[in-house]
């Protein structure tokens, strides 16, 4: 039996402080090219100083949108995308969207954990109503499935070509796409909504892929894809099996991926659902799975997805992509599987992840030795 973490929450009503006044979040699109945000949570008062920041997104992003009435395609906003610090904690990372109210991941550091901000719904944000702006809900330890297990697959080994050279001098890019099933679309309410979190997800885990205990090459994470199905697509069935799903997803991704000329080619993508995976072999829940060191045919990951505490759990995944096994594991042949099964991102389990977000030099070292001998990521 697995152990489940109480929920730390709290109604909040964030204020963007400026020269001379302060004044409320509302639930529209804030665009700026710098924005210092005030949010007074869990007995504290929070400065967030943040940067408009859509660099990690290919120039004219349109999330496509499968509903009943068929395909939409919809402009992805990245005028409203922030990455910036608290202040006066220089270790700490501030993931922000103002697309839709505000929105944020926030990695403190220093022991004091993560903290996530989301707007209250309509329904629920009625009854709040008490002059203060839209009323935002704080949360950190949302309720998981504590302990709950990542499935690491090794994919068919598969020749490299010695037809194209790997590029180890000019700046890399791993090409992302995101795709949203239709029970985390349901479980967000509408596409509109799915679309903002997964524009939020995607800002806060390339802040992830990008620490200082990674960055050991240039490999520059961007956006190039956004899919949320609001229904049911044919060849995309769910499937609790994490494994099965996973396969699946697969299948689906190498189908529809874009020609390589295409500005929508990605080199991995990124599945989200709404769903309770597990793996029925081992007895075990998961929050996401993946196979190690791919790309294009086999490059695919699947993570649970109900709230932006996510986050840690998506960068894990596509850290299994990028080559990682999971410390103190993987073959036994290899020289990088020595680290602590415990404190990182790529931890086996949910319940060794440490407080202060980063990447074990083991994960380094397969990060390095993948960028370094695919050609997978040549191309901008």
């Amino acid at each position: 039996m697995y152990m489940m973490w109480p929920p730390e929450y709290e109604v909040v009503y964030p204020l963007v402080v400026e020269a001379d006044s302060k004044r409320s979040v509302g639930n529209g699109a804030i665009a700026a090219s710098f924005l210092e945000l005030e949010v007074e949570a869990f007995g504290e008062t929070l400065i967030l100083n943040v940067d408009h920041d859509d660099s990690n997104y290919a120039p004219g992003l349109e999330a496509e949108i499968y509903t009943d009435e068929g395909i939409q395609r919809v402009p992805l906003r990245t005028d409203c995308v922030y990455t910036g610090k608290v202040a006066g904690e220089q270790n700490s990372i501030a993931s922000v969207t103002t697309c839709d109210g505000l929105m944020a991941v926030i990695f403190r550091n220093d022991g004091r954990g993560e903290l996530y901000i989301e707007p209250l719904e309509d329904k629920h944000a009625a009854k709040r109503d008490v002059g203060r702006g839209h009323p935002h809900v704080a949360y950190k330890n949302r309720p998981q499935k504590g302990g709950a297990f990542c499935s690491a697959i090794d994919p068919p080994i598969m020749p490299i070509s010695a037809e194209e050279p790997v590029d180890t001098e000019s700046t890399k890019y791993l090409e992302l796409a995101f795709i949203a099933d239709s029970s985390y679309t349901s479980s967000r309410g509408s596409t509109s909504s799915a679309t903002t979190c997964i524009n939020t997800l995607f800002n806060a885990v390339k802040n992830v892929l990008q620490l200082s205990s990674l960055r050991g090459t240039a490999l520059v994470p961007k956006l190039v894809y956004v899919k949320i199905f609001g229904k049911t697509e044919t060849g995309l069935t769910s499937n609790t099996d994490g494994s099965t799903y996973l396969g699946t997803c697969r299948v689906w991704q190498d189908t529809n991926n874009r020609p390589s000329s295409s500005s929508e080619h990605w080199d991995n993508a990124a599945f989200f659902t709404g769903i309770n995976l597990s793996d029925p072999d081992a007895g075990e829940s998961l929050l996401g799975v993946a196979y190690v060191g791919t790309c294009k045919a086999w490059g695919a990951s699947l993570s649970e997805f109900r709230s932006l505490d996510a986050t840690a759990v998506t960068a894990h995944e596509i850290g299994h992509n990028l080559g990682m096994y999971h410390d103190s594991s993987g073959p036994t042949s290899s020289s990088h599987n020595s680290c602590s099964s415990k404190g990182y991102l790529m931890a086996a389990y949910n319940d060794n992840h440490q407080k202060d977000l980063g990447w074990s030099t083991c994960s380094r070292s397969y990060y390095d030795t993948r960028i370094t001998q695919t050609t997978c990521y040549n191309d901008a």
